[in-house]
């Protein structure tokens, strides 16, 4: 019998873009956001980053056709495609978005303006 692994998910729809996340010191394996909230794309579609080892090694134990990240992975580094037709004017939207963020600093430059002032 397998051993049990332990991954660390973080759900971080209304965070990521809005304030720091060290991956490392958290020790994080998935993250689940979302283009909108604290990026500030459009919504239209969520994402996931993740590690790849705990992602690859738990390949055989998805359940579902259109949420296996491993096997959307291996054919989008195949051929560039998504296995379903993708939300295109929401991923340029996010691109826009990821591009503004860049510009303002990152996820410190932004938050910048709003800290209070001595």
């Amino acid at each position: 019998m397998k051993a049990a692994q332990r991954h660390y998910i973080v759900d971080a729809m209304s965070s990521l873009g809005g304030m720091p996340i060290d991956f490392e010191d958290a020790c994080i394996d998935f993250l689940v956001s979302s283009a909108n909230k604290c990026i500030e794309g459009v919504p239209g579609f969520s994402f996931v980053i993740a590690k790849r080892d705990p992602l690859f090694a738990n390949e055989s134990t998805t359940r579902s056709l259109s949420l296996d990240l491993a096997a959307q992975l291996r054919g989008f580094e195949k051929n560039g495609q998504f296995r379903y037709s993708p939300p295109t004017h929401s991923l340029l939207a996010f691109e826009q978005a990821l591009n503004e963020l860049d510009r303002e600093g990152g996820v410190e430059g932004r938050a910048a303006p709003l800290q209070a002032k001595p």
